[in-house]
This record gives C-alpha cells, structure tokens and sequence, in this order.
C-alpha cells in the first residue's frame, strides 16, 4: 500500500485494510492474545490467538488446498455445541466432529477468522 501516495490507492485493496485494523480494535485476543502455531505447510498457515478472555483461530491460505484437520483445539461437541462463529473472512461457521476434529476450508487465496 503506498500510504504516501493516497491519490494512487486501490479503493478495494483500503477497504479490506480498514476492516482488518476494525477488526483488530473489536477482537481483544489480536490485541493482547499470545501466538500458538498450529499448521504449516508450503500454501497454508494456522495459528491460535490466545489470551485470558477467550482465543480465534486464524487460517491464511495463499493457493487452494487440501483441508487442514485439526484435532485438539475443541472438546468433542454435544448436541447443544454451538458453531465456531465466523469473525472474518466470509467462510461458514466450523463444526467440531465427534471427536473434536474441526476441519478447515480448502479454498484460497484467503484470510479467515474463528471464533474459538
């Protein structure tokens, strides 16, 4: 982003800067959470962001892949478990499996964002 240069901005390429730093102020855990690596490989990065009040999950895709599955994380889910909402990113919300498994998006390029 050419911050010196606003009249050379890509309007959309600002946007999701602004979200990003929005969603920064709105999330605590990327304020002040700690940072667990979790998955990577050559096109995909996992991490969790952690901290007294709660955690996200963040997947950062640069090509299409194979899902990540990640076991762990979650308690296996009973029938009343709610989804892993969403923060960021447009993807459906992650259900754990019986066994706690979530499993991640394969499509890419993409930044996503989860609620844990």
């Amino acid at each position: 982003m050419p911050w010196d240069r606003p009249g050379s901005w890509d309007g959309a390429t600002f946007g999701v800067y602004r979200a990003l730093v929005a969603l920064r102020r709105e999330v605590p855990e990327l304020r002040h959470g700690g940072l667990r690596w979790v998955y990577a490989d050559d096109d995909a990065l996992v991490y969790l962001r952690e901290s007294p009040s709660g955690a996200v999950l963040a997947l950062a895709r640069r090509a299409s892949g194979a899902p990540v599955r990640l076991t762990g994380l979650v308690a296996p889910p009973d029938a009343a478990a709610p989804a892993l909402d969403n923060l960021y990113g447009g993807a459906p919300p992650l259900r754990p499996e019986a066994d706690g498994t979530l499993t991640l998006p394969a499509a890419g390029p993409t930044f996503q964002l989860w609620r844990l």
